[in-house]
């Protein structure tokens, strides 16, 4: 069995979905959520400003 977390795509256009591959056993839900935010790291900038 494998697991994988999706996150929305940020409201870029012509950006998809990013699934990833929890297959760390060692890490937690929260090490896969910095993997989901980090490849924006401007967007959330700009909703830091918002």
């Amino acid at each position: 069995m494998t697991l994988y977390i999706r996150g929305p795509s940020p409201s870029v256009p012509g950006v998809k979905d990013i699934d990833i591959e929890m297959n760390d056993t060692d890490a937690t839900i929260f090490k896969y959520i910095q993997k989901l935010i980090n490849p924006f790291p401007s967007l959330q900038r700009i909703d830091r400003i918002k």
